[in-house]
């Protein structure tokens, strides 16, 4: 069986084959029809250290392993946005991730930037159908999250993974590393915004999240709170603003 391969060749590393028996409606009832063999997503554990110490372990995806610890890390408050990644090791033979950070204000992330986040309606819309299609993995097996950074309307990373959390999470270690300013972008999510992803996105300065799916009553909650847009729901050219909708051009309807 050939391989599923990404967009520049390489045989995807999140896919395995596994054996499957395919039921289907015959017209009278449904029955076993045939044998095969079927492409599923691939979960991993890595064990995640902080300066020498365990952190945490994570099941995952296994991709990109080294900024979901960033990410976490970073995210779940385990170093700071002034810390500065001095060593990032991935041992993928025994599931582990060795960050090492120093504290300081060397780097260029900035948490209370003041910088304004302004949303045209159209490109909200457009981000989340590019955020979409460029999931190979969502493509081949519809079970997994992808999430990305956008700034100015323009998306400047994204990643995957099996769960949202994670998703998120690589992503903001992506553009710590980078050294970006998150907190002059925006968040597209494909999954659930709840409590845990708007406490994430906070904690890194982000004012806004945009899903195609819908927020839990605690995470509006919060980002009223906070100040933080919630966007739900954006399927098509359509959207719901939960939270803040002063942050999308146009919004003065109410």
């Amino acid at each position: 069986m050939n391989r599923p391969k990404s967009e520049d060749g390489i045989a995807e590393p999140g896919l395995t084959s596994v054996e499957v028996v395919r039921f289907s409606d015959s017209g009278s009832d449904i029955q076993a029809r045939r044998c095969g063999k079927d492409d599923v997503v691939r979960e991993s554990e890595v064990a995640v250290t902080l300066n020498g110490t365990l952190v945490c372990r994570l099941e995952c995806s296994p991709k990109e392993v080294g900024l979901l610890a960033v990410g976490h890390l970073l995210t779940e408050g385990h170093m700071g946005i002034d810390s500065v990644v001095a060593r990032l090791e991935e041992s993928p033979n025994e599931g582990v991730v060795s960050v090492w950070v120093t504290q300081g204000n060397t780097s260029t992330y900035c948490h209370n930037d003041s910088r304004q986040v302004s949303l045209l309606p159209g490109v909200i819309c457009d981000l989340m159908d590019g955020l979409l299609d460029k999931s190979l993995l969502f493509k081949l097996t519809g079970a997994v999250h992808a999430a990305a950074l956008c700034q100015e309307g323009v998306m400047v990373g994204w990643q995957e993974d099996i769960s949202r959390h994670n998703a998120i999470d690589k992503v903001i270690g992506q553009a710590f590393v980078d050294g970006r300013e998150l907190s002059a972008m925006a968040l597209a999510t494909t999954g659930r915004i709840n409590l845990q992803v708007v406490k994430k996105v906070a904690s890194v300065g982000i004012k806004a999240i945009m899903s195609k799916a819908p927020p839990t009553d605690k995470a509006v909650r919060l980002a009223r709170d906070l100040g933080i847009t919630v966007i739900g729901f954006v399927r098509g050219r359509r959207f719901t603003v939960y939270a803040h909708p002063e942050r999308v051009v146009g919004s003065h309807v109410c």
